[in-house]
């Protein structure tokens, strides 16, 4: 095997390796305004198509999407569609205060992603997502808030656990970072954060809710963690094979 046959192999491969689905639900404040204005849009920070985007704004099941049952701040939706448009067996529920909005608009599906949040008084949002199809996954925490463009926000919980060590700075809504998703990691300011390397077939997401600062989830993404496929791991068995050979 030639050194460039190798290198086209390695890397077929490797794409296998890293294709993953992902699970988005948006979280909205009004029935009448925030449904998708596209089905092909990318959103969020993993680029799901706006029309395999779950949304909560969906009491009808419009577009193939599954049907909300409760409020917008308190629901479910069962068998919500991964990315790739496959329904699975996940469902997700919530329960909020009351879900509000910030000064992202809704001009575009971007902005409607962002604009309605499930709110943080009394005990904070509360959001479980049950019969997660992935081994492995990240937890990505969408946030929004009307505490202004820039502001210091909450820790988000995952299953309990802090995602990051302490409160943090953060953008209220779109207008504050630009347009774009950029993740908050204690240090820069952001919109979203992650919670890395998460596994089990249910996971809670929270608001901490313990300080005077605030915090809104706008939505959350379950994203698949790509396992080594079946290729890469016999490509490098015989990437071995042929070093050992030529020693």
């Amino acid at each position: 095997m030639t050194a460039s046959v190798l290198t086209l192999a390695l890397l077929s491969a490797t794409a296998l390796a890293v294709q993953a689905a992902s699970i988005g639900v948006n979280f909205s404040e009004n029935d009448g305004n925030q449904s998708w204005l596209t089905s092909t849009t990318p959103v969020g920070p993993t680029a799901i198509q706006s029309g395999f985007f779950n949304t909560t704004n969906n009491p009808t099941g419009a577009a193939g999407l599954p049907v909300r049952t409760g409020s917008l701040a308190a629901g479910s939706l069962l068998g919500l569609v991964d990315s790739t448009g496959a329904v699975t067996s996940t469902s997700v529920a919530w329960s909020s205060p009351n879900a509000w909005y910030n000064a992202s608009g809704t001009g575009s599906d971007e902005a409607r992603l962002s604009v309605g949040y499930l709110d943080d008084g009394g005990a904070g949002a509360s959001i479980t997502f049950s019969s997660i199809p992935f081994a492995l996954y990240d937890v990505y925490i969408l946030l929004g808030s009307d505490a202004g463009d820039t502001h210091t926000s909450e820790i988000p919980r995952v299953n309990g656990a802090n995602v990051l060590a302490a409160d943090f700075p953060a953008f209220g809504n779109l207008i504050g970072s630009g347009g774009g998703w950029i993740e908050a990691d204690g240090t820069n300011r952001g919109n979203y954060v992650v919670a890395r390397g998460i596994s089990g077939a249910s996971v809670n997401i929270s608001g901490q809710n313990s300080t005077s600062n605030r915090i809104g989830i706008s939505g959350i993404v379950i994203n698949q963690v790509p396992e080594p496929s079946a290729a890469l791991l016999g490509l490098g068995a015989l990437v071995g094979l042929i070093v050992r050979r030529r020693r």
